[in-house]
């Protein structure tokens, strides 16, 4: 596996995460230079770090991409925007489970690429367990309306499916067939 960051396999898995994901080698590498010493300590010393200088990078592409849409550049902006929500994504699974900047950055993505359905699917569940029923509802409604296609993303359908239909009795039947899936996160 490709090591921006030797020894530290989590933050390395991030990192080629990111490039499979469309990123850019050198957008990538301008924003772990600065963690090349904190990535040392471990991966979860960081983290905090992690999350600032990749959400940098999401505002700079964010700023680029208006720029080119202003200039009439709709593809050029529209390569820009995806990347930005695919590093943001990336920073997000760095986090910890109850780490406090997971809603929020949740919400950005979602501002980047409304019809995340990872991101969805993750605020919902998020949501839930701060008791915003309602909120968290209209999140499994937009995952569910557009749902993954992947085979190993099945599971979080019907766990999604199933909840919703605790939460409001809305296709139970679909529901009670459905496997429950614990918390884990989708590709965003």
């Amino acid at each position: 596996m490709f090591e921006y960051f030797p020894g530290n396999y989590v933050w390395n898995l991030s990192v080629v995460g990111a490039l499979n994901s469309g990123g850019q080698i050198d957008e990538i590498d301008r924003a772990c230079r600065p963690l090349l010493e904190a990535a040392k300590a471990g991966s979860d010393a960081g983290t905090d770090e992690f999350l600032r200088v990749w959400t940098d990078l999401t505002d700079a592409l964010v700023e680029a991409a208006r720029v080119e849409e202003k200039a009439g550049h709709d593809r050029t902006a529209g390569g820009m925007y995806a990347r930005a929500a695919n590093y943001l994504c990336t920073a997000e699974r760095m986090l910890s489970a109850g780490h406090p900047d997971r809603v929020p950055t949740y919400r950005r993505v979602l501002e980047l690429k409304p019809h995340a359905s990872g991101a969805h699917y993750g605020l919902a569940f998020l949501l839930l367990q701060q008791a915003n029923t309602d909120e968290a509802i209209a999140h499994l409604r937009a995952f569910l309306a557009r749902p993954p296609q992947a085979p190993n993303a099945q599971r979080h359908v019907g766990h999604a499916r199933k909840t919703l239909a605790e939460l409001t009795g809305e296709g139970e039947a679909d529901a009670a067939e459905a496997p429950a899936s614990p918390d884990l996160r989708l590709d965003l």
